[in-house]
């Protein structure tokens, strides 16, 4: 996904998320720069990005729901959604949740920066 005010963002199979300078396209960040083993997806399956709230959701397939900040190149907060594959996650910028939808047909909405079940 390319935006311009953050650059491209690329989610590999290895569950890594890279972002690159929008110009000259050199490797900005990568989540492995910050050793959170514990954070990482296995295979990312689904992401989104509001730059209403400045924050970027991304779904892997052991059902864990990572929320990243594009801009200062973090880990903001992560949890475990579901026990089955993510299949998307939208941000909903006007109430400032996350929506996550797994494969064993469970929809989750979570509050964006806690992170906390909201229905």
């Amino acid at each position: 996904m390319y935006y311009k005010d953050i650059g491209l963002v690329v989610c590999t199979y290895c569950g890594q998320i890279k972002i690159f300078d929008a110009f000259k396209f050199h490797l900005l960040w990568h989540n492995a720069n910050k050793h959170r083993k514990q954070e990482q997806h296995t295979t990312i399956t689904c992401i989104d990005i509001s730059q209403k709230v400045c924050l970027m959701a991304t779904g892997g397939a052991e059902g864990k729901l990572l929320i990243v900040d594009p801009y200062a190149f973090g880990i903001v907060n992560s949890t475990k959604v579901s026990s089955s594959e993510l299949v998307n996650v939208w941000i909903y910028s006007q109430q400032k949740q996350v929506i996550a939808v797994s494969k064993d047909r469970t929809i989750t909405v979570y509050d964006i920066y806690r992170l906390t079940v909201l229905q």
